[in-house]
């Protein structure tokens, strides 16, 4: 798309005559030049014909011209369906860009990113406004995202609460096993500790997140946890041999089988 479609010497006349300053830089003998008014810059093609517009390279750098005017644009510029970031000169910006105090990053078009993007193999997420999004997010499960924008993986700390996430960074939930067995709480995904009611069933967690097993000596009383963490109550053989305990608390109460647990 092209407009003013005037040759180079008509218009320099007419703007003499209006006393409108005027400047001209040429890119290069055969190439297209640019003319500066007051309302901006503005590039001749290179035959004299018109005012280039959209999207122009010069010099191997990227420029978006208003369709209309021509006008050359700086700043936030919508184009070609995406939102871009031009210099004062101009030329469009690439990669990593902080702007009001919140960074963006623009893909090797010059288009601004939104959504979950991979960057040099990091993952990012980056909110419609294309601003970079740090902290909690739901993306097919609860992300963390950094201080630097980067998603967290594996085990990591937020005020003062451990959390552990998958290769996709996102968090996990409910009776997890590895070397150790966790718990972590559905709702929140922090680690728990102490004690834990899920799915009918009591657990213990210590002060390292490691679920109980077996024989546990908890404020003053004996609990007996089993090969599924899951706190035991009534009467439960141990090593072919029955043990009561409480029914509700689980307490400990001696050897032997009761009829009334």
């Amino acid at each position: 798309m092209h407009c003013f479609k005037n040759v180079k010497v008509l218009i320099a006349t007419l703007v003499a005559s209006l006393g409108i300053g005027l400047s001209v830089v040429t890119t290069s003998a055969n190439a297209d030049s640019w003319w500066h008014y007051p309302s901006g810059w503005y590039l001749w093609d290179d035959d004299g014909e018109y005012w280039e517009t959209g999207a122009q390279y010069v010099n191997g750098n990227k420029y978006y011209l208003d369709d209309n005017t021509g006008l050359m644009g700086t700043g936030w510029v919508y184009a070609e369906g995406d939102w871009h970031y031009l210099n004062s000169n101009g030329t469009s910006t690439y990669g990593w860009r902080f702007i009001n105090n919140a960074w963006y990053y623009f893909d090797s078009d010059g288009d601004m990113e939104t959504g979950t993007r991979f960057i040099n193999g990091t993952q990012y997420y980056f909110n419609k406004s294309g601003s970079m999004l740090t902290g909690w997010y739901y993306d097919y499960g609860w992300k963390y995202f950094g201080n630097n924008g980067s998603v967290s993986k594996g085990w990591y700390q937020v005020k003062g609460q451990w959390y552990f996430a998958n290769s996709d960074g996102v968090i996990t939930t409910g009776r997890t096993s590895w070397k150790n067995v966790y718990y972590f709480m559905t709702e929140s995904g922090n680690m728990a500790y102490g004690w834990i009611w899920n799915d009918g069933y009591w657990y213990y967690a210590n002060q390292n997140g490691v679920l109980a097993t077996g024989w546990q000596f908890i404020n003053g009383n004996w609990y007996y946890f089993d090969s599924v963490n899951e706190m035991v109550t009534g009467n439960y053989p141990i090593n072919g041999q029955y043990n009561k305990f409480d029914r509700v608390s689980g307490h400990w109460l001696g050897y032997g089988y009761d009829i009334n647990l």
